[in-house]
């Protein structure tokens, strides 16, 4: 999708005509643009803030947050707790409600539940010993989305 002045939209024309960009079925993709920022841009805000919520939990859990959260991703690294990367991924994998992980970079997405961040950083916690096993899978919160 592109905006811009009658000048700067004649300019791309001419350029996607130059490259062979004849297309004759944008229309579909259209219609995902405009579902997509009519049913997805108004979640971003609280997919933005699942994220921090995450990363404070993280950063509780005793884990360091290596970029700053200003979006959806949280970049983690999970060594001063004495784990690894791959520990927690394979620890989050055997949750009932993943947030899968292949990496040390987490993206939330609209999809992904409150209840689902709970878990993440209570497992990591379980893992660096900082929840004792009987609280381990308490104070959840719904896996209600919350839009």
């Amino acid at each position: 999708m592109l905006v811009g002045s009658k000048r700067v939209i004649d300019r791309a024309r001419w350029f996607r005509k130059m490259i062979g960009g004849g297309w004759r079925q944008s229309g579909a993709v259209a219609a995902a643009a405009d579902y997509a920022i009519t049913h997805h841009f108004p979640r971003l805000k609280r997919t933005h803030e699942l994220a921090r919520e995450l990363a404070n939990g993280l950063k509780d859990a005793g884990c360091e947050i290596v970029a700053k959260v200003d979006t959806n991703m949280v970049f983690f690294d999970p060594s001063p707790t004495g784990l690894s990367v791959e520990q927690v991924c394979a620890a989050l994998a055997a949750l009932p409600d993943p947030i899968k992980l292949t990496s040390n970079r987490c993206v939330v997405h609209h999809q992904t539940s409150p209840a689902a961040v709970d878990d993440f950083v209570r497992e990591v916690k379980r893992l660096a010993g900082s929840v004792p096993p009987e609280q381990n899978g308490k104070a959840r919160r719904s896996g209600k989305l919350g839009y």
